[in-house]
């Protein structure tokens, strides 16, 4: 399937009647109607009105149960009608679920905005939760700061599911300095590396979200002291002896501008047992690890 990912669409909110799933995230989203921009997508691309459902929602809830119920007397209507409503609810979701991601700033979206709307179209047909949030986290990072995000991250996303976001959420949780997965890292099998393993991480970047390359890089004129970030945390590297000219920061995998923009929007969990294989294997030329570990500053 190369549009929307089977384990996108058949979450377990598929299971609710769909006339009582959109009346049950409409109530949740009068609960943060107060966001901007989450009347700006319900408003405007549901027809609903948040700022009236406290008043008007009984009646409004009955119009929806009955309007389903003639749908699905008439057959092939009901489908239709049930499949609408359900593309309704999964939008009514993420828009309650980017609240809480939002700047308090009110501000319009451009219409010709079109990552933005792209990804409300596809949010649609976004039915599991977890994939939800992270649609959620971008829709209000784009919001935030439009132009932030690129149609190819959307194109991208589009074709990941659950499995694979969570995937990603290990793969992710082996950068270092937010941008590199050292090579080495995979040259011997690790307990830590579980639900990202080789398999997982080639999958990843046949997805497009990891390059297929090794990168390297040398810093001329190196400092005496170099931070090696990892997550809140840092690896405080001293020089040994004389000052070199240059060193060679060790091969890693870098993160493709789809997977960097997604990554954003993951809950990327600390690793401690990565975090201790790190010290004792991550190695600059002329450098040693002072422990203990310090808190990430500006390098």
């Amino acid at each position: 399937m190369s549009g929307y990912n089977q384990d996108i669409t058949m979450g377990k909110s598929a299971e609710m009647d769909p006339a009582k799933q959109t009346i049950q995230a409409l109530d949740t989203a009068a609960k943060v109607a107060s966001s901007p921009l989450v009347s700006i997508l319900i408003d405007r691309a549901t027809g609903y009105k948040l700022s009236k459902w406290s008043a008007e929602g009984e009646v409004k809830k009955r119009e929806i149960l009955s309007a389903y119920e003639a749908a699905k007397q008439a057959g092939v209507s009901g489908i239709q009608e049930g499949l609408g409503l359900r593309q309704t609810a999964n939008l009514i979701n993420v828009a309650a679920k980017s609240a809480k991601y939002t700047n308090d700033t009110s501000k319009s979206i451009a219409i010709d905005n079109d990552f933005f709307w792209n990804a409300v179209d596809y949010a649609q047909h976004v039915s599991d939760e977890e994939v939800q949030e992270v649609l959620a986290k971008i829709l209000a990072g784009e919001y935030n700061e439009p132009g932030k995000y690129s149609l190819s991250t959307l194109q991208v996303l589009r074709g990941l599911g659950r499995k694979e976001l969570i995937s990603f959420q290990k793969v992710a949780a082996l950068l270092l300095d937010a941008s590199m997965i050292p090579e080495n890292v995979y040259a011997d099998p690790h307990e830590f590396l579980e639900g990202a393993s080789f398999s997982d991480f080639q999958m990843l970047q046949s997805l497009g979200l990891i390059l297929p390359n090794i990168m390297t890089k040398s810093i001329t004129n190196p400092a005496g002291t170099i931070y090696i970030g990892y997550q809140d945390m840092a690896l405080l590297f001293q020089i040994e002896g004389e000052k070199p000219d240059s060193i060679r920061i060790p091969g890693w995998y870098g993160l493709s501008q789809a997977g960097a923009q997604i990554v954003e929007g993951l809950s990327v969990d600390f690793n401690q047992d990565y975090y201790e294989w790190v010290t004792n294997n991550y190695v600059l030329p002329g450098y040693k690890i002072v422990k203990p570990v310090v808190a990430q500053t500006d390098k």
